[in-house]
């Protein structure tokens, strides 16, 4: 008896890492030699930086929850909008719940006749305008799935303006799948793909516990069951 239900355990416990949960990356940049770069006083001093952080969970319903802080506490000048990168096929539809409201023609080209004087290029993405302050943040929710991307922010005359070390001109982002940190000095942004269309393309890695029970099979739990005692 106590054999059998030991092996139990043992099936449910790899069962149980065989259910991944919900992905969350994070990840973070900073003006003090840590991936942001830009003109003015916001890249001045780099014993006070300005940060840009994320993190971009996935929601019950397999959309994607994306959260963005932007910090230049300390420093002169705030935040007067926010560009950040989608795919070109991206609609207003697949951005949902944004706080702040996005610009109403957007998601659209961002150039510098835009506002944007010193964009490495034109980027295809979303303005945030609403934005006032040294310290904003921004959410929204959207099926399209994290990859990395670029971003690119304006404030007055005594900050101005920044973007992404990883944003140049040929602009060419990575194709790597979403994780922690940066990669190559980008950020996490709404991709071309939604989650179905991805696990057609990228079909989904089975969990350490699932490629353990396909090893073990089905056939050998039985054989297992039949020699014990009950």
């Amino acid at each position: 008896m106590t054999r059998w239900i030991s092996i139990q355990l043992l099936v449910a416990g790899m069962a149980a890492l065989a259910h991944a949960g919900p992905a969350t990356y994070s990840g973070n940049l900073t003006s003090a030699g840590g991936g942001l770069v830009g003109t003015g006083g916001w890249v001045a001093n780099p014993d006070n930086p300005v940060t840009f952080d994320w993190v971009v969970s996935e929601n019950a319903d397999e959309s994607w929850h994306y959260h963005y802080v932007f910090d230049s506490t300390g420093l002169q000048g705030t935040l007067g909008h926010l560009v950040l990168e989608t795919s070109v096929n991206l609609t207003p539809d697949d951005i949902l719940n944004a706080t702040p409201k996005f610009e109403n023609d957007g998601p659209k080209w961002q150039t510098q006749r835009n506002g944007n004087p010193s964009i490495p290029e034109p980027m295809f993405g979303i303005k945030f305008e609403q934005v006032s302050g040294s310290l904003v943040t921004i959410d929204f929710d959207s099926p399209r799935v994290p990859t990395w991307g670029d971003f690119y922010a304006k404030g007055g005359a005594a900050s101005g303006d920044l973007w992404n070390a990883g944003f140049t001109s040929p602009d060419a982002d990575p194709s790597d799948p979403a994780g922690d940190g940066s990669l190559g000095w980008h950020v996490l942004v709404p991709d071309t793909m939604t989650f179905e269309s991805q696990s057609l393309i990228r079909p989904v890695v089975p969990a350490p516990g699932a490629l353990v029970l396909g090893m073990i099979g089905t056939s050998v739990i039985v054989r297992l069951r039949k020699r014990l005692p009950f």
